[in-house]
C-alpha cells in the first residue's frame, strides 16, 4: 500500500505522527513527483517505484478528475469513495466499503 498525493514534502511528518507511515511502502508527493494528478506521469512514477503494472495495481481516491480519471488515463484500476452520481466511475461509499480486498472491485 502507497500513497499518491498533491502535496507538498511536509505531507510525511502527519503520516509519521498518526502512524500511517510505517504500512506504507511509500509516500509520494506531487512536490516529490514533480507532478500532480491527474497527470498521467505521477501514477507512472508511483508504478515504477512500487515495482508494479498497471494490471497489478489498484487506486483508491475521492476526487472523480484527479483520482479516478487520472488514473484510468494512465491504465490503472480505479476506485472512488464517496457517492455514485451516475457518472459510470466506480465508486463506493465509504473507506469500509473499499477496504474489501482489491479483487474484488477489478471489473
Amino acid at each position: 500500500m502507497a500513497i499518491t498525493s498533491n502535496w507538498s514534502p511536509g505531507l510525511h511528518a502527519p503520516l509519521d505522527g498518526l502512524g500511517l507511515a510505517e504500512p506504507l511502502v511509500f509516500a509520494l508527493t506531487s512536490a516529490e513527483g514533480s507532478c500532480e494528478k491527474p497527470n498521467v506521469e505521477i501514477f507512472r512514477r508511483a508504478l515504477e517505484r512500487a515495482s508494479l503494472s498497471p494490471e497489478n495495481a489498484l487506486h483508491i481516491g475521492n476526487d472523480p478528475r484527479n483520482d479516478y480519471d487520472g488514473t484510468v488515463a494512465a491504465r490503472v484500476d480505479a476506485l472512488l469513495v464517496g457517492p455514485d452520481d451516475g457518472d459510470g466511475r466506480r465508486c463506493v461509499p465509504d473507506l469500509f466499503a473499499a477496504s474489501k480486498t482489491p479483487s474484488d472491485h477489478t471489473p
